[in-house]
C-alpha cells in the first residue's frame, strides 16, 4: 500500500475522530492536558480518600439444610421434568467441575465419551455422580471439599469487601462473595431434590416408567452403587484383607476352596460394611458443621454400610475363588520338600556309584575331607571309627566359611584384585556325596571313555595340525588329566586341571555331574577349599566357565560397572559423606505416597512389556509363540503373587552372585551383604513374616560412625511400602522372564518347580537374564548406553546433592528411546548399516535388534495416548503439557509417573503445536519428557554457581550476600530431604488448607544471616502442611484470583499425585498456547512486590482474558480455512497478540505493585486510569509508543544512536511514559473496533503517515 493510499484510509478511518496526529500532540503534555480535564489525577485520588466502605457482615451465607423440611416423596419423572432442578444442575456442572453448559453428559465408565445433552440424560449423570458422592470416600471428601473451599472463598471475599478503598473494588468483591453464596445454596437445593427421590423398593419412584425404563433404571443404579463400591480404597484394602485372612486359615486348618470363598466373604462384608459407616458418619458430620444438614440421618449410614458390606463382601468372595482358580497352589515348603525328594533320589544314586567305584572313591573322599578339615577345622568333617567320612557340619563350615572368604576379600584387596563374590559357604553331606560321586565317574569311567571327553569343536587347531595329530595329542593331555592322585594331592587340584584343559569337553563334564544334580552352587562349596587357597589359582578361578561355579567368579564387566557407580571410598570423611547422603536418598523415597506412585507407574508398564513380548514372538522365529508365556508378567504380578514368591526364593536360594544383584538395591539406595548373615537382603526380606523388621544382613562398620548403622537400618524400615511394591514388580518380572526362557525350550516352568527338578533346566545365563529383565522393569540395572553409564557413575558419586537418582533418570531416557519410533529407526538403520558392510548379526545381536523393533511397535497404545490426553477439545488436557484433568474439577501433575506417561504427553503436546496450537518447547520441558527427573535441585544449583561467579566478579558486599543466601538455599532443599519420612505426615489430612508464602525480601545483615535465612526457607515451605500462621501472607498464583491450596493432600498418599484446582477455561486455552505457570509470574528479588504483582497480574487476567480470548477467535484475521471451506480459530496465529497483552499485563501489574507498596499514589491513579482502557487499544498503544520514542531519541541524538528493545519499550514505573502512553491509548481506544481489527504493523503504518 503506498503513502497516497494510506492517507485516503486514515481519513476513512478518522472522518469522525479527532486528530490523530500523535506526535504533535505528544509535543507539548501540558496543552494534551488542558483538552483532557477528564484526566484529572488529583480529583480521581480525592474520591478515593473521601470513600466511605460499607458495613459488611463477613459471616458467610446461611443456607438451607437439606432436611429442614420433611422431604416428599418424588419420581424418577418428576425431577426430569422439574426444569429449575434441569437448570441448577447444569450450573452445577459448570461451578464444580468447569463443564460448558452445552457440553453432552458423561458415560460412567468412560468418561470422554459424551451422551446427548438432555433432561433425562442429565439426571441420570447427576445421579451416577451423587451415587459416587455418598458411597465412595474419595468423591464424598471431594465434594465436601468442593462446598468448604466455598465457605472460605465466600469469607475471604466479604473480608475483602469490608477493606476494600474504593467503591469499584468494594462492589467487585461482593458480588464474588454472592457468588460464592449462589453456589452453596444451589448444591444444597439440588442434593434435597435428589433426596427426594424413592428408594429402588419404593413404588413411587416408578411412577410413568416403562417396564423398559424401570429395569433400566434398577440396573443402572446398582451398577452405579457398585462401580461406586469397586473403586472405593477402602473395598480395596477389604477385600485383600479378606482374601489373606482365609488364604492364611486355610493353610493353618486345611479348610477347603468353599469355605475359603466364605470366609473371605464373611470377613470383608463387616470390615468395610464399618468402614463405610464410620466414613458416612463423619462425612454428615461435615455437613452439619457446615449448614448443609441439620440432624444426623442414621438411616442412610445403615444404607451405605450395608450396600458397602454386600459389595465388598461378594467382590472378595469372588476375588478368592478366582484366586485359588488361577493360582498353582506352589509354596516354598513344597518346593524345598520336592527339591529335597529330588536330592536324596541323587544322594542314592550316588551312594550306589561311590559304592560301585569303591577303593578309589574312599580315596577322593578322603582327599576332599582332608581339604575341607585343611580349610575349616577339625570339626567340619564327621567320621566313623574307622575314619570314613560319614556326614559333614554344616553350621562349622558356614561359620568358618564366612571368615575364611572375608579375609580372601581382605587379601584381595590390598592386592588390588576384585573379591571373590561367595556370600556364604553351603557344604552339606548330600552335596558331599552327590559331588564325590561326580568327580569319582569322571576320573574313574572317564579313564575307558577318553575319545568321548575330547573336544572336537577346536576346528582350528585341526587345521593347523591335522586331525589324526590332533586326535593323538589331544588323547594323551584328557589321559594326563585323569590320571591317578600324587602324594599329597588334592582332588580340588586335580578337578581344576581337567576343567581348564583345552582338550577336554566341557559338556562331557557337565553331563555327569548333572547326573546327580550337581549346581554351580554346590561345586562352589566343594571346591572353596581350593579356591580360599587364593595364589596363582586366582587367575585360574577367573577363567572358570560360565556354566559351571559361576559363583566363585570374578564380576564381569557390567557387574563391576554397577558397583563402581556405588563405590564408597575408603577415606573415613568421605565415606561419612557418602553414607549420610546415601540416608538422605532413602529418606526420599520413604514416603508412601512415592510407592504408590511407583507402584501406579508400574501398571500400564507390564501391560506394555506383554505387548511387546508378543511381538517379540510373532517378529523372531527362534522364540515359540505361546499365550500363557506371553501373559506371565501380567500373571505372575498381579494375579499368582504367591507363586512369584516361592518359584524366586527357590531359584535364588541357588545363585548367590543374582540374589545379590536381585535384592541388595531398590530406588538406587544399595545395601551391602554383610556375608555374615547373607539371607537378609535390602527388598527381599519384606516376604518374610516379620515385615517391618529392619535387616540384621546390612554391611555394619561398627569401628566407625555407628549410629550411622542404627539410621540406615531406621530409613531401610520407614522404606518397607516402597521396597515392597519394587518386590512384588521384581519378582513378576523375574519369574516371567524364567518362564519365558523355559517355554522357549519346550519347558513348563510350574511343573519343574512342583518335581523339583527346576535346577535340571536352569543355569547362570538363564537367571541372569532373569533378573536383568527384574532390575530394568524397576529401572534398577545399569544404563546400557555407554555415555549414560559413565554419566551416571560420575553423577552417583559427585553429583545427587543435584540429581539424587541419576540411574533411574538414565533408564527413563533409555526407555524413552526404546518405546518410541526413535527405537524402530535405531533397529532399521543398523540392520542397513550391517547389510551394506556385510557384517552380520550374531543371534544374540539379532535378537537384542528385534526386541527393541518390538519394544518400539509396542509403544503405539501409549503414543495414541498422549496424543489423546492432549487434545485441547476432549477437556481431559490441563494447563501445562504435563497435566491432565480428573474429571473432579481437579488437574494432576502426570510428572510424577515418570517415563510410562510423561514421554507421551510431550509428544501428544508436540503433534497439537504442529497443528497450529501453539510455540515450541522450551529446553527444560523436553528434558523433563524424556527423563522424568526434577531439576527443581539443579535450578537451586546453577544459581549458586550464578551468585558465585558474581561475588567474585563484583566489588558489592552484596554480591557475597547473595552467593551465600543461593547456596544456603541450595543446602536447606537436599537437608530437608532428611526429614521426609515424617513430613509425609502433613499429607494425612482430609481438608484443603490455603498455602502461605515464606519467602522474604533478600535484605540481610550479613553473609550469614543471608546463608541461614535461605537455608530455613525450604524448612518453613514444608512444615507449611503442619501450620497455619497467620502472620504470614497467602501465596499468590498469578493466573487465577483464589489463593493457591493443598487440595484434599491425602489424595497425594492414595495416588502418589498432588492435585491442583482446575483453573478457569482462559487458563486452560493460554496453556494449550504454551503460556505456562512460569510466563505470568513476577520475577523481581523482592518477595512483597512479586506476591502483590502475582495477585494483580491474576486480577487483570480474570477482568480481561475471557472476552479477549473470545474477540480473538471471533476474528478472522486469527482463523484459518479447513479442508471442507469451513474457518477454524488459529491458536499460532493468535499467540503473537497474546503474547503482548501478557507481557503488558505483567508490566503493568508490576507497576501497580511497586506503586502500591511505594505510596506513589498518582502513579498508581493514572495506572489505575490506564487500566481501565480496552485491551487492544493498550497494545496497540505500547507499540506506538515504542516507534514514536524511537524517532525522538534519533531525532535528539542521531540517526545512529545505538537503541535496544528494551530502550524503547515503556516503563509502567515511569510517570512521563505512562502518561504519554495512557494518552496514545486512549486516542486508539476512540477509533472503534475496525482499526483494532488492523494488524498491529499497519496501525501503525496509519498512524504514523503524515
Amino acid at each position: 500500500m503506498n503513502r497516497q493510499e494510506l492517507l485516503k484510509e486514515k481519513e476513512k478511518l478518522t472522518q469522525d475522530l479527532p486528530s490523530l496526529n500523535i506526535q504533535e500532540s505528544l509535543k507539548e503534555k501540558e496543552r494534551f492536558t488542558l483538552r483532557s480535564p477528564s484526566l484529572n489525577i488529583e480529583e480521581e485520588l480525592k474520591k478515593k480518600e473521601q470513600f466511605i466502605p460499607k458495613t459488611v457482615d463477613t459471616t458467610p451465607s446461611v443456607v438451607t439444610p437439606i432436611d429442614a423440611v420433611p422431604l416428599k416423596k418424588l419420581s424418577k419423572k418428576d425431577l426430569i421434568n422439574d426444569e429449575q432442578y434441569y437448570n441448577d444442575v447444569l450450573q452445577y456442572r459448570e461451578d464444580r467441575f468447569g463443564t460448558d453448559k452445552k457440553e453432552g453428559t458423561n458415560n460412567l465408565l468412560f468418561g470422554f465419551i459424551k451422551g446427548e445433552l438432555n433432561q433425562e440424560n442429565l439426571v441420570d449423570d447427576f445421579l451416577d455422580h451423587y451415587r459416587f458422592m455418598t458411597g465412595n470416600e474419595v468423591d464424598a471428601a471431594q465434594e465436601l471439599d468442593w462446598l468448604k473451599g466455598l465457605k472460605k472463598k465466600e469469607e475471604l471475599a466479604l473480608q475483602n469487601a469490608k477493606n476494600a478503598k474504593v467503591p469499584n473494588e468494594e462492589t467487585r468483591y461482593l458480588d464474588e462473595a454472592k457468588k460464592f453464596s449462589d453456589m452453596r445454596k444451589r448444591a444444597a437445593r439440588i442434593y434435597s431434590k435428589t433426596l427426594q427421590l424413592g428408594d429402588l423398593t419404593d413404588s413411587k419412584r416408578y411412577e410413568g416408567m416403562s417396564v423398559y425404563e424401570k429395569v433400566a433404571d434398577v440396573v443402572d443404579t446398582v451398577g452405579g452403587h457398585i462401580a461406586a463400591g469397586i473403586s472405593s480404597p477402602l473395598t480395596i484394602v477389604s477385600v485383600g484383607a479378606g482374601k489373606k485372612i482365609a488364604t492364611e486359615l486355610a493353610k493353618r486348618t486345611g479348610i477347603g476352596t468353599v469355605s475359603q470363598v466364605l470366609l473371605a466373604a464373611a470377613t470383608t462384608a463387616p470390615i468395610d460394611a464399618t468402614q463405610a459407616g464410620v466414613v458416612d458418619v463423619l462425612i454428615q458430620g461435615s455437613e452439619i458443621e457446615m449448614g448443609i444438614r441439620k440432624d444426623y440421618d442414621a438411616k442412610r449410614t445403615a444404607t451405605v454400610a450395608g450396600v458397602s458390606g454386600v459389595i465388598s463382601g461378594t467382590l472378595s468372595g469372588v476375588g478368592q475363588r478366582l484366586s485359588l482358580r488361577k493360582g498353582s497352589g506352589l509354596t516354598e515348603e513344597g518346593i524345598e520338600t520336592a527339591v529335597k525328594k529330588v536330592k536324596a533320589e541323587q544322594q542314592k544314586v550316588a551312594q550306589r556309584k561311590i559304592k560301585e567305584i569303591g577303593d578309589q572313591s574312599r580315596e577322593f573322599s578322603d582327599s576332599f575331607a582332608k581339604d575341607v578339615e585343611k580349610t575349616f577345622g577339625k570339626k567340619a568333617v564327621v567320621r566313623d571309627a574307622s575314619g570314613k567320612v560319614v556326614n559333614i557340619n554344616e553350621d562349622v563350615i558356614k561359620q568358618a566359611g564366612r571368615e575364611k572368604i572375608e579375609a580372601l576379600d581382605a587379601t584381595l584387596l590390598k592386592e588390588k584384585q576384585q573379591p571373590i563374590d561367595i556370600l556364604e559357604p553351603a557344604l552339606d553331606f548330600n552335596t558331599f556325596q552327590r559331588v564325590l560321586a561326580g568327580v569319582s565317574e569322571i576320573f574313574v569311567d572317564g579313564k575307558n571313555r577318553i575319545d568321548d571327553f575330547i573336544d572336537m569343536d577346536k576346528a582350528g587347531v585341526m587345521q593347523t595340525i591335522g586331525k589324526e595329530d590332533f586326535i593323538t595329542t589331544a588323547r594323551a593331555s584328557v589321559t594326563n588329566a585323569l590320571r591317578p592322585l600324587g602324594k599329597d594331592e588334592m582332588i580340588s587340584s586335580r578337578v581344576f586341571e581337567v576343567i581348564f584343559n583345552d582338550y577336554v569337553k566341557k559338556d562331557s563334564i557337565y553331563e555327569i555331574l548333572a547326573k546327580y544334580g550337581v549346581t554351580h552352587k554346590d561345586f562352589s562349596a566343594m571346591m572353596l577349599s581350593h579356591i580360599s587357597r587364593a595364589g596363582q589359582t586366582l587367575a585360574e578361578v577367573s577363567k572358570l566357565p560360565r556354566n559351571l561355579a559361576r559363583g566363585n567368579k570374578i564380576k564381569t564387566a557390567d557387574e563391576l560397572d554397577e558397583d563402581l557407580a556405588n563405590t564408597v571410598t575408603s577415606n573415613a570423611y568421605n565415606n561419612l559423606y557418602y553414607r549420610l547422603e546415601n540416608i538422605r536418598r532413602g529418606t526420599l523415597v520413604s514416603g508412601v505416597a512415592t510407592a504408590v506412585r511407583n507402584a501406579l507407574a508400574q501398571f500400564p508398564r507390564a501391560g506394555i512389556d506383554t505387548l511387546g513380548y508378543l511381538f517379540e514372538t510373532v517378529f523372531n522365529p527362534s522364540k515359540r509363540q505361546g499365550m500363557k508365556a506371553t501373559f506371565s508378567q501380567l500373571k505372575y504380578t498381579f494375579a499368582n503373587t504367591g507363586d512369584a514368591v516361592s518359584i524366586s526364593n527357590a531359584i535364588l536360594k541357588n545363585f548367590d552372585v543374582q540374589t545379590r544383584r536381585m535384592w541388595n538395591q531398590y530406588s538406587e539406595v544399595g545395601h551391602g551383604l554383610r556375608k555374615r548373615n547373607p539371607n537378609q537382603h535390602a527388598v527381599s526380606n519384606i516376604d518374610v513374616k516379620k515385615k517391618t523388621k529392619a535387616p540384621k544382613g546390612l554391611d555394619i562398620q561398627r569401628e566407625r560412625f555407628s549410629v550411622l548403622d542404627k539410621w540406615e537400618n531406621l530409613i531401610h524400615t520407614f522404606n518397607v511400602f516402597n521396597r515392597f511394591q519394587e518386590s512384588v514388580f521384581r519378582r513378576g518380572a523375574f519369574t516371567a522372564s524364567i518362564d519365558r526362557q523355559l517355554a522357549e525350550k519346550g519347558e513348563n516352568l510350574v511343573q519343574r518347580m512342583e518335581d523339583g527338578t527346576f535346577m535340571r533346566y536352569l543355569d547362570e545365563d538363564i537367571v541372569k537374564k532373569a533378573v536383568d529383565d527384574a532390575l530394568d522393569f524397576t529401572f534398577a540395572s545399569n544404563p546400557e548406553f555407554p555415555l549414560f553409564k559413565k554419566l551416571n557413575t560420575i553423577l552417583t558419586q559427585y553429583g545427587t546433592l543435584a540429581i539424587p537418582f541419576p540411574r533411574f533418570m538414565f533408564k527413563a531416557m533409555e526407555m524413552t528411546y526404546n518405546y518410541s519410533p526413535v527405537g524402530l529407526g535405531h533397529a532399521l538403520l543398523k540392520t542397513v548399516s550391517r547389510k551394506v558392510t556385510g557384517k552380520g548379526f550374531t543371534k544374540a545381536e539379532r535378537d537384542r535388534e528385534i526386541k527393541r523393533v518390538a519394544t518400539a511397535f509396542s509403544s503405539a497404545p501409549l503414543i495414541y495416548l498422549g496424543y489423546q490426553l492432549r487434545d485441547p477439545e476432549n477437556g481431559v488436557a490441563g494447563t501445562d503439557w504435563y497435566k491432565i484433568q480428573d474429571g473432579k474439577g481437579n488437574e494432576i501433575d502426570t510428572r510424577v509417573y515418570g517415563p510410562i506417561i510423561t514421554p507421551y504427553l510431550l509428544l501428544g503436546e508436540y503433534f497439537h503445536r504442529m497443528d497450529g496450537e501453539g510455540r515450541s518447547f522450551a529446553f527444560k520441558d523436553f528434558l523433563e519428557g524424556i527423563s522424568g527427573a526434577n531439576f527443581r535441585n539443579i535450578r537451586s544449583f546453577d544459581k549458586t554457581i550464578a551468585e558465585l561467579i558474581d561475588s567474585l566478579q563484583g566489588e558489592e558486599f552484596s554480591d557475597v550476600n547473595n552467593y551465600l543466601a543461593a547456596f544456603g538455599k541450595t543446602i536447606g532443599e537436599a537437608v530437608t530431604g532428611y526429614g521426609q519420612f515424617l513430613l509425609q505426615f502433613g499429607d494425612f489430612r482430609f481438608d484443603s488448607d490455603r498455602r502461605r508464602d515464606y519467602r522474604e525480601n533478600p535484605i540481610y545483615d550479613d553473609g550469614m544471616d543471608a546463608f541461614l535465612k535461605e537455608l530455613t526457607l525450604p524448612f518453613k515451605r514444608r512444615i507449611d502442611a503442619f501450620t497455619d500462621d497467620p502472620t504470614k501472607p497467602f501465596a499468590r498464583d498469578p493466573r487465577i484470583t483464589d489463593i493457591p491450596e493443598r487440595v484434599l493432600p491425602f489424595m497425594k498418599v492414595l495416588f502418589g499425585a498432588t492435585l491442583n484446582r482446575t483453573p478457569p477455561d482462559y487458563i486452560l486455552e493460554l496453556g494449550l498456547m504454551g503460556f505456562d505457570y512460569a510466563t505470568f509470574m513476577a520475577k523481581t528479588p523482592m518477595a512483597d512486590i512479586n506476591r502483590l504483582a502475582n495477585k494483580k497480574t491474576a486480577e487483570l487476567l480474570q477482568e480481561e482474558m475471557s472476552l479477549y480470548l473470545d474477540k480473538l477467535k471471533a476474528n478472522p484475521d486469527f482463523q484459518t480455512v479447513q479442508e471442507d471451506g469451513t474457518m477454524k480459530y488459529d491458536r499460532s496465529k493468535a499467540r503473537g497478540n497474546i503474547d503482548s497483552y501478557v507481557k503488558s499485563i505483567k508490566k503493568q501489574a508490576l507497576a501497580e505493585a511497586k506503586a502500591e507498596l511505594g505510596d506513589m499514589t498518582t502513579l498508581e491513579g493514572l495506572l489505575l486510569r490506564y487500566r481501565g482502557i480496552n485491551p487492544d487499544a493498550r497494545i496497540s498503544a505500547e507499540k506506538l509508543f515504542a516507534d514514536i520514542k524511537a524517532k525522538r531519541l534519533m531525532k535528539k541524538y542521531s540517526s545512529t544512536f545505538p537503541m535496544t528493545k528494551e530502550d524503547l519499550e515503556p516503563d509502567f514505573s515511569n510517570y512521563d511514559d505512562l502518561f504519554d502512553l495512557y494518552n496514545i491509548a486512549r486516542n486508539t481506544s476512540t477509533m472503534g473496533d475496525k482499526l483494532r481489527k488492523l494488524s498491529p504493523s499497519k496501525q501503525k503504518r496509519l498512524l504514523t503517515t503524515k
